[in-house]
């Protein structure tokens, strides 16, 4: 299995029939070492990529995710939100 990262997004690819340090997608892209593959996995995009002085990834560093966004409301919710609506409408006579 080999994996790489996105220098740039820090999105993730995995190939299972490659070997690392394959890189498959062409020079914006940097090999995980084995040992990273799991914080790559776990962390990425949300990540700092860590470099040696010859750009050898090294390192993963996991960064703040953004907060998750409120769902959105259910159908009963939304369906209880226009039975009330129509409602006003036919007692206020508009």
């Amino acid at each position: 299995m080999s994996t790489i990262i996105h220098k740039t997004t820090h999105g993730i690819q995995s190939q299972s029939h490659r070997q690392y340090p394959e890189n498959w997608e062409g020079p914006e892209w940097l090999p995980v070492p084995p040992e990273l593959e799991g914080l790559a996995a776990q962390h990425a995009p949300y990540c700092t990529l860590e470099l040696d002085e010859d750009s050898n990834l090294v390192g993963i560093t996991p960064t703040e995710r953004p907060a998750e966004p409120e769902p959105p409301p259910s159908i009963e919710e939304r369906t209880a939100a226009l039975e009330d609506a129509l409602l006003t409408i036919m007692t206020e006579g508009k």
